[in-house]
């Protein structure tokens, strides 16, 4: 099989039209994507989050209006500078597999942007080392996964990959020693060993046989990328559980952002709260020791900072948010008024007593039992509220840890997401509250705050602006 037998007859134009939309809703939902700068030839050079707005149909004051046939002139432009660097990726000449990139970026076959020209470039590059030397029709092993175009989710590409690589090894792979590079050994158990990895040869070799971007050997490989904000851990279980079982543990901060990240050999997270059960004595707290800095800036790491956020937000909906509800409540409710009246709460001038009101301890939510339920629902949910129940609620949708910065605005998200059907209104209306009313920052001591947004705003020393 030679390069010119290709996979797809690869012409830009076709792939521009055919997947821009789905690119490009894609590439919104990806968060990992950070200000690159799309344009294509008519150079447009707009960042990621304008052309996104635009897209949105979101007016910024410093873009220029966009009429909808604006807009999808701006798509297409975007779409088609977001293919041309895919088509990078593409180890071929003639950009043989650039749309089935295209394509496993849109299937989420790639998590990150960043992994179409990691992990992507490299899969192609053994997939068409093994093509061209005719082994898919040699190996039976590699019949299964010689067509490239039923490679179209991520269970199978996991699956794929892993056959690829083996092959690429035994058949295709380097006979002479490989550099170890530079790694530190930190933990050498009968369970486990633990090397903190600290340069690219070192990630490369200790990788091996993995789908980590870090790791990667004939594509892009983002180890500098990651080192730069975080320390990089690999984990190599002496006893395995299965073929090839490797993670991969790292924690970043570049000043503006923290994350971290704990990955499988097949780039896929896993499960902090199960972490404890795979290495008993090396779990969470085992994390926690090597990067301290780091993830005590996280929910599930800090119980401590969790447990005073939410106290913290609690007294301020106690002491504002439940009294403007009462309020409002209390002033709509023609029968309270009423009852006031058939029980003789007015005095001598028509008026209601509000004297003898509180001597005989009358107030709204005595009268209106369904009110106090509904705000003591709306409390004890709060209070009864885990770290690990709000992390799960968070990463589940941006797939990633939750970090104490973005704490308060999940709270609201979460309180509305607990609306039942009766009490809808007020845990919707508290989820509001705490989003629009309530911030955290950190004060010039670094001390991590929270309070109300107009506080926040008369604060002069914020720091991670991005986190808020």
């Amino acid at each position: 099989m030679r390069e010119n037998d290709l996979i797809f007859e690869y012409k830009r134009d076709v792939t521009v039209k055919n997947y821009t939309d789905r690119l490009i809703d894609r590439m919104i939902s990806d968060g990992s994507i950070e200000r690159m700068r799309f344009g294509g030839g008519a150079g447009l050079g707009y960042t990621t989050d304008e052309m996104f707005d635009v897209i949105r149909g979101i007016q910024r004051s410093d873009m220029p209006s966009m009429t909808p046939e604006n807009v999808e002139a701006v798509k297409e432009i975007f779409a088609r500078g977001a293919i041309t660097q895919i088509e990078q990726a593409d180890p071929t000449s003639k950009k043989a597999y650039t749309e089935w990139l295209v394509m496993a970026y849109i299937n989420s076959i790639f998590a990150r942007w960043e992994d179409i020209f990691s992990t992507g470039t490299d899969f192609l590059a053994m997939y068409n080392d093994l093509k061209q030397r005719n082994l898919f029709n040699k190996v039976d092993t590699l019949k299964a996964v010689s067509n490239i175009k039923q490679i179209n989710n991520r269970e199978r590409f996991v699956w794929a990959y892993t056959r690829i690589s083996n092959a690429h090894d035994f058949y295709l792979g380097q006979t002479t020693d490989i550099d170890r590079g530079d790694a530190e050994e930190i933990h050498n158990g009968p369970a486990v060993r633990v090397l903190k990895v600290n340069d690219q040869k070192a990630a490369c070799y200790y990788g091996r046989g993995t789908q980590w971007c870090t790791a990667a050997t004939r594509s892009r490989n983002m180890f500098d990328h990651y080192n730069k904000s975080g320390n990089i851990y690999i984990f190599i279980p002496k006893k395995p559980w299965h073929d090839g079982e490797k993670y991969q543990f790292w924690a970043g901060d570049d000043g503006r952002n923290v994350d971290i990240q704990l990955m499988d050999e097949h780039d896929e997270p896993v499960d902090f709260e199960n972490w404890d059960n795979r290495f008993p004595g090396l779990g969470i707290k085992y994390l926690y020791d090597l990067e301290p800095k780091v993830l005590s800036q996280f929910v599930m790491f800090n119980k401590k900072r969790f447990d005073y956020i939410i106290a913290e937000v609690v007294e301020l909906l106690q002491n504002n948010w439940k009294w403007d509800v009462v309020a409002d409540w209390e002033t709509g409710d023609d029968y309270y008024w009423q009852w006031l009246r058939d029980e003789g709460y007015i005095d001598d001038d028509g008026d209601f007593d509000d004297d003898k009101m509180e001597k005989d301890g009358i107030n709204y939510l005595e009268f209106n039992d369904d009110l106090r339920r509904g705000l003591n629902d709306v409390f004890d949910s709060l209070e009864e509220l885990t770290p690990t129940e709000l992390n799960d609620f968070y990463s589940e949708e941006r797939g990633e840890p939750l970090d104490v910065y973005h704490m308060v605005d999940t709270l609201g998200d979460w309180i509305e997401d607990q609306a039942g059907s009766h009490y809808e209104s007020l845990f919707n209306d508290a989820g509001n509250f705490i989003k629009e009313k309530i911030g955290s920052y950190s004060d010039k001591e670094g001390n991590f705050k929270v309070a109300h947004v107009h506080d926040i705003r008369s604060t002069p020393y914020l720091t991670h602006p991005a986190r808020r």
